[in-house]
Parts: C-alpha cells; sequence; structure tokens
C-alpha cells in the first residue's frame, strides 16, 4: 500500500509541473489539469480535485471529461447547483454520451426537478441507440 501511495504522489509531482508549464498547447495543458484533477481524487483531496477540473474545463470548455469530473465531485460536496451546471456543460460538449446524461439526471432528480425524467429519457434513448435530446 505504501508503494502505491508514492505511485500517486509522484503522479501528483508530475502533473503539477506539467500543469504549471505555460509552453503546453491549450488542449494538452487542459489534459494535464485534468489527469491532475483524478489523482488528487485517487488521493482524497477533493477540493483541489475541483480546482483543477475546473482548470481544465476553463481552458478547453469543450472537454466534456472536465466538466463531467468537476460535476460529480461537486454534486457529492453538496455543490449540487455548481455540479450540475458543470454536468450540463459535460452534456453540451458530448451530447452522444448516456454517461453524462446519466450523471445530470441524477444530480435533476436530487434536487427534485422535473427535467431529470427527461434527461432520464434521453438516457435510456442513447442507450438503445436512438439518439435522442431534451
Amino acid at each position: 500500500c505504501h508503494a502505491a501511495s508514492e505511485d500517486w504522489s509522484s503522479a501528483l509531482t508530475s502533473y503539477t509541473d506539467a500543469s504549471s508549464c505555460a509552453l503546453l498547447p491549450t488542449d494538452e495543458l487542459a489534459t494535464a489539469y485534468n489527469n491532475l484533477g483524478n489523482v488528487h481524487r485517487m488521493l482524497q483531496q477533493n477540493q483541489d480535485a475541483i480546482a483543477s477540473y475546473l482548470a481544465a474545463a476553463s481552458l478547453a470548455p469543450a472537454f466534456a471529461d472536465a466538466h463531467f469530473n468537476a460535476g460529480g465531485l461537486l454534486v457529492e460536496a453538496g455543490q449540487v447547483a455548481e455540479g450540475t451546471s458543470a454536468l450540463w456543460a459535460s452534456v453540451g460538449a458530448e451530447p452522444a454520451s448516456a454517461e453524462n446524461w446519466r450523471a445530470l439526471a441524477g444530480a435533476l432528480e436530487g434536487q427534485g426537478s422535473s427535467l431529470a425524467a427527461r434527461a432520464f429519457r434521453t438516457t435510456v434513448l442513447l442507450q438503445q441507440g436512438g439518439g435522442g435530446g431534451l
């Protein structure tokens, strides 16, 4: 278990270094921030993970994974409105993703939103290959 901890610490250092490199192209920098968020999440440093995911999403607004990752953690942290907003961005960036719709539907349901049923319907349609959308 100690070796795994050292691996994550090493990854944290690597991605922190990469995310502070202004010479990287924007998409690579966004990927570095998203990966840094993943490492923070594995280390249970959720606020740092959220900050990294949001930085990635800010750099690359069409980066669905960054929005999805931020949204999920924000909802888990009780920041449901912010999380739902990030999940909407995830759906907007990758509307054919059933996983994005499912996460959004769960967040909306948690808010008691009437949109949740329609989001779930979209998820089912996407999973069945029928397309969809709200």
